[in-house]
């Protein structure tokens, strides 16, 4: 993996978000984060069926998380993963809760959901390599 960028969310809940590119192939994954802080156990307790992207009974916890990662950092991450050739999800634990949901919403052909558009992107017609990050 050459190219990687780490993105993270607004206010006192820090979401990391990181994408990463294989070198060779231009294939990306987006890696959501595991539970970060106390007050995430919430996300993981609260837990009744709701809408999200055309689906229903989807844990409203989980919903709720990707719902503000999406709203607050994916006009960085977008950019992004249309650099990509193909892009898979990574995620442990609550990271995991929200692979499943993304994946789920990005592979639904709801283009029309309001929850679809805040997480779409564009196809790349010419992947690119991201650009190499140095400690």
């Amino acid at each position: 993996l050459v190219g990687w960028d780490e993105f993270y969310g607004a206010g006192a809940d820090q979401d990391p978000v990181v994408v990463a590119q294989d070198s060779v192939s231009l294939d990306c994954a987006i890696v959501f984060a595991g539970t970060n802080d106390f007050l995430e156990i919430f996300t993981s307790t609260t837990q009744y069926g709701t809408g999200y992207c055309g689906f229903q009974h989807v844990h409203v916890g989980y919903r709720n998380e990707l719902w503000q990662i999406t709203r607050h950092i994916f006009k960085h991450v977008r950019p992004k993963l249309e650099s990509c050739n193909k892009v898979v999800c990574v995620g442990h634990s609550l990271g995991g809760a929200l692979c499943e949901i993304f994946a789920a919403c990005a592979n639904s052909g709801h283009y029309a959901d309001p929850d679809y558009k805040l997480l779409a992107w564009k196809g790349a017609k010419n992947s690119t390599l991201l650009p190499e990050v140095k400690g």
